[in-house]
């Protein structure tokens, strides 16, 4: 709001006396080329700023972009508490062999191995499963794969133990065989409820925090290959070394105080990274909008930054995203995360060139259109017939 009232200070433009009276009955104050040129195309230029920032943040936090695709709502079980992601698919021990970059998509619950090749790694009729005497133990980690489906069972909870002895080892009902699940089958005392951390199947909830110390590598393991993730930029490291640590990134890069510090990378934390650079994106290209907006045909450098409410503005916008993002107590009630300097606006700020290089450009082509006949502005080029508002 700043921004926008400070245009009521805003100089009058040089050649206001030029123009010919508005027609009121004909030129409204907001009409088709003011939406057309707010919506279609400096607009288009805003979203895909904060569209790339988006992705680039997630990709920077180990989640490729051409994995994320349809993750919201799957139910998959969780890895155990001392589950550790090994990219690496060995047949029993990890999962199926993974022969090319490409994603398998396979069916680790059921299906016949030996109709798995290469060629058709990717066709329904090709799934993979252990034999009978060979029961898978953990895919690429997550040793939970054989555990039973209770994401719709409210009468029974599955608590981890390290008794073996009390490991469920089949279930009725599932497809196959089942590893050594480790497990113990509780029945829910009566007038109690079953809570949500205590489904062994789940869906991930990355709007939420519940899950934000899961690895996503681990939960995701059934439908996502290795090619789904990259290397993590800020991966964690311990902070307690000094001596190792010099030019080391701040903590707050690599963990997360919303999670008990848990790393950022390869979590759901990773995706309010992504939003915050979202946010922070939308207000870059806004100091863009702001410049381009104090004149109609004009260039900045003939209206110049005299008006020092505006230039308030562009600081107030700035330093107000900055507050929300980075003061603790606002992540917890707004979900913002205090991004890494290098991702504050620096990702979109080749967008905030291109809006304003290209009004540059546009008005230079606007003012071309402009002469004078008979003492009266004349409208008679194409670009200022068409954008001129």
């Amino acid at each position: 709001m700043v921004p926008a009232i400070s245009f009521a200070y805003e100089n009058p433009e040089l050649d206001i006396m030029d123009r010919v009276p508005r027609n009121s009955k004909r030129d409204h104050l907001v009409n088709t080329k003011l939406i057309s040129f707010a919506y279609f195309q400096i607009g288009v230029i805003q979203a895909s700023a904060g569209m790339y920032t988006y992705f680039l943040i997630l990709n920077d936090f180990g989640v490729r972009p051409t994995g994320i695709w349809q993750m919201s709502e799957l139910v998959l079980p969780g890895p155990g508490p001392l589950d550790q992601y090994s990219h690496v698919g060995n047949g029993t021990t990890n999962g199926p062999a993974v022969t090319t970059a490409a994603d398998p998509y396979w069916d680790w619950a059921g299906g016949v191995k030996s109709t798995c090749t290469a060629a058709n790694s990717k066709d329904a009729a090709c799934k993979w499963a252990p034999a009978s005497n060979n029961k898978i133990t953990s895919l690429f980690g997550n040793t939970n794969v054989g555990c039973p489906d209770d994401h719709k069972d409210e009468k029974f909870i599955y608590k981890w133990t390290t008794d073996s002895t009390k490991w469920v080892t089949d279930v009725a009902g599932q497809i196959g065989p089942l590893s050594s699940c480790h497990y113990q089958k509780v029945a829910v005392a009566a007038g109690e409820s079953k809570k949500v951390v205590e489904y062994i199947w789940y869906k991930m909830a990355w709007d939420k925090v519940r899950n934000s110390r899961v690895d996503l590598r681990l939960f995701y393991a059934p439908r996502r290959a290795p090619s789904s993730w990259t290397k993590c930029r800020y991966p964690p490291i311990d902070m307690s070394k000094a001596a190792s640590n010099k030019g080391a990134p701040p903590s707050f890069f690599m963990f997360s105080h919303i999670s008990e510090y848990a790393p950022i990378c390869y979590s759901s934390e990773s995706l309010k990274m992504a939003q915050s650079g979202y946010l922070v994106s939308i207000v870059c290209v806004q100091w863009a909008d702001l410049m381009i907006c104090k004149t109609r045909n004009l260039s900045l450098s003939q209206q110049g930054m005299v008006n020092h409410f505006g230039n308030f503005g562009l600081f107030f916008e700035t330093a107000l995203v900055a507050i929300l993002l980075y003061v603790p107590f606002l992540n917890v009630a707004l979900g913002t995360r205090p991004i890494p300097f290098a991702h504050f606006a620096v990702p979109s700020f080749s967008f905030f060139v291109a809006i304003f290089f290209y009004d540059e450009l546009r008005k230079i082509w606007l003012r071309n259109g402009m002469t004078r006949a008979n003492g009266q502005l004349k409208l008679t080029g194409w670009i200022v017939q068409n954008t001129y508002y």
